[in-house]
């Protein structure tokens, strides 16, 4: 029989609650369950970037959590759950390196193989109501887990809260838990090994594509210098009907390099007759971490834009750059 949980709006979970002996078997060795503040080593948890995708994109049509964790709308426990009664599967993704083939993202699932007692225990404490003047901006993860009752019902449980985070004690007792690992599923692609050997994004929008505003007199004569840092030099081309351009090359810009790119964006000047651009590869200069302006450069085109504002650049320049 279904217990009665009461509702509450938190989505995209984490974890899954099962009846004893409706799991799959495990086939790997115990490993703790994933934490947003710190990545888990091992075979079951190898990549600490899964919080990333785990909390903001659940995988609907993973088959794997339709089976385990179909559903991310939670409720509370609201009362004791005894640990012979349950068997916990914790559902997460994960993004891992494919030797040759850039990053995959996989559905994966755990089971729960210490700290039953304790995880149910935490969760059926109430919440906590009382009122506080301003939350913290630190991220914890909600905790959420799925019961599967003997009638093949299936609730979405959450971890007790204050009116900000999951309660301290629920949350150790989640970052308690031991697993193995019982199935994982191949999703999508989110870089591939050229991405990955580069540090550049797969694709990029082309901003050189619509013709740039008219040049006003607050348009300096030359655009501005690389900084001193370290640069990437990432190279885009276009398809058909699409404004976003697919990552074809990469590099790190050393300080000869970008030195001669900076002398050749000195004699790039303003040019009302490259304000409309025709290219088909472009290059966008950017820093390889932390904000920097963005700079772009048509290798077969006349454009050199920084904002919105365009310049001609020069042949040496785009030959540094090819």
């Amino acid at each position: 029989m279904l217990r009665a949980y009461a509702l509450a709006p938190f989505a995209l979970a984490v974890i899954a609650v099962v009846v004893t002996g409706c799991g799959p078997a495990s086939t790997t060795g115990d490993a703790r369950p994933p934490s947003p503040a710190v990545p888990t080593p091992g075979d079951a948890m190898p990549s600490e970037l899964w919080t990333d995708r785990t909390i903001f994109e659940w995988p609907g049509s993973s088959a794997l959590f339709a089976e385990h964790c179909p559903s991310d709308r939670a409720a509370h426990l609201g009362d004791s759950v005894e640990a012979e009664d349950v068997e916990i599967i914790i559902c997460a993704t994960e993004i891992r390196p494919v030797v040759g083939d850039g990053s995959w993202r996989y559905a994966v699932v755990h089971r729960v193989t210490g700290g039953v007692e304790e995880l149910l225990a935490a969760y059926a404490q109430p919440d906590d109501d009382i009122e506080v003047d301003i939350c913290t901006s630190n991220y914890i993860d909600p905790g959420h887990v799925w019961l599967h009752e003997p009638d093949g019902q299936v609730a979405t449980v959450r971890a007790p809260t204050d009116r900000c985070h999951p309660l301290d004690l629920a949350t150790e007792a989640f970052r308690g838990l031991t697993t193995v690992l019982v199935a994982e599923e191949r999703l999508d692609q989110p870089s591939t090994q050229l991405s990955d050997d580069t540090g550049c994004p797969d694709d990029w929008l082309d901003v050189l594509v619509d013709p740039a505003d008219d040049h006003s007199v607050d348009q300096p004569a030359n655009p501005w210098q690389l900084h001193d840092g370290h640069m990437l030099a990432c190279t885009y081309q276009l398809t058909s009907h699409t404004d976003r351009g697919q990552l074809i090359a990469g590099r790190r810009l050393d300080r000869a390099t970008r030195a001669d790119v900076n002398r050749e964006l000195t004699q790039a000047t303003i040019d009302e007759s490259c304000v409309a651009d025709t290219h088909s590869t472009f290059v966008v200069l950017a820093a390889s971490s932390g904000f920097v302006q963005h700079t772009y450069v048509a290798l077969d085109g006349c454009a050199v834009q920084q904002n919105l504002a365009r310049w001609r650049g020069t042949e040496a320049l785009r030959a540094l750059l090819d």
